[in-house]
């Protein structure tokens, strides 16, 4: 009986190392900074599993589409989530989840990468302060979520609680390769993304819109690389959990000075481009990005 168990947990333990062999190998091949990159920074959650996109067709019939680029061949699209787990009645008021699965508006964003991106605009209900009459926020989300997953009336912090509460308009977006945005989930593509969604929001809401960025985890790394190109129409940024660059994640040594060639999220070095104000917020006890790294983006700046 001893013998089996241990020819079993050989076994077992061949199929470990195999399996993290095959792990290893599909990231690190081919051997290029980017693609590796890409490779184990981005988690795209399940493609349309958090959020339908409605369109009306021409006989103005609602009906859904599977992604963003079949939605721009219309000129009003909406965005309506989809429960991700089953909430028993009980436990919120049947109004409030209805509220929760009104279908919000939206729009499809042609970005830079050439990738067609779903964005969402959640309104603000709340508060009619003048001071913000001229001001929106753009939200860059974490990994392995999309934006179905901050609509979700079980889920925290959701865009139209952060839009009533902070009494200013929200866009929220999808990257390349995540919801039902087109093209696959990369480093250039999340900096080309973002910056298309900018500049649609400054046509949208006029030359003198003033905008705030937020960027929660890898998402600010989108943050910094815009903010450090200065666009006219930016008046601050929120990183929440930062990460200093890829490398430096990597090696626990958020302090390292010099940038490595083959780094790749690099917002330690862009950081000290950025001129309008910067808020970093880190949690003391973050088991993914230590508090040290959001230390160093704010001691750089």
């Amino acid at each position: 009986m001893t013998e089996k168990h241990g020819f079993l947990g050989a076994i077992f333990s061949c199929c470990q190392c195999l399996a993290g062999c095959c792990c290893l190998t599909y990231i690190l091949c081919p051997p290029i900074p980017s693609c590796i990159a890409r490779k184990g920074a981005f988690w795209p959650p399940k493609k349309g599993a958090s959020y339908n996109l409605i369109v009306e067709d021409k006989h103005g019939k609602e009906k859904y589409v599977g992604s963003a680029r079949a939605a721009s061949k219309y000129s009003e699209v909406k965005i309506q989530a989809i429960l991700l787990k089953k909430i028993e009645k009980s436990q919120y008021p049947e109004y409030w989840l209805y509220s929760f699965m009104q279908p919000v508006d939206g729009f499809i964003v042609k970005s830079k990468s050439g990738n067609s991106i779903v964005c969402g605009h959640f309104k603000n209900k709340r508060t009619t302060a003048k001071m913000y009459e001229n001001k929106v926020a753009i939200f860059a989300q974490p990994n392995s979520s999309d934006m179905g997953h901050f609509t979700q009336p079980s889920g925290g912090f959701t865009f139209p609680d952060f839009a009533n509460a902070f009494g200013v308009n929200l866009y929220g977006f999808d990257y390349s390769g995540y919801g039902r945005s087109g093209g696959t989930a990369s480093e250039q593509n999340a900096y080309d993304d973002i910056e298309s969604v900018f500049d649609e929001v400054v046509r949208r809401e006029g030359k003198d819109i003033e905008i705030l960025l937020i960027g929660f985890s890898i998402g600010t790394t989108a943050i910094i690389d815009l903010a450090s190109k200065r666009p006219k129409n930016l008046f601050g940024i929120v990183l929440i959990a930062p990460l200093t660059s890829g490398i430096r994640f990597l090696n626990k040594n958020p302090r390292l000075e010099k940038t490595l060639w083959y780094d790749c999220f690099d917002s330690y070095s862009k950081i000290q481009y950025v001129e309008v104000p910067v808020l970093v917020c880190h949690g003391t006890d973050d088991q993914m990005i230590p508090l040290s790294h959001g230390q160093f983006i704010k001691m750089n700046k």
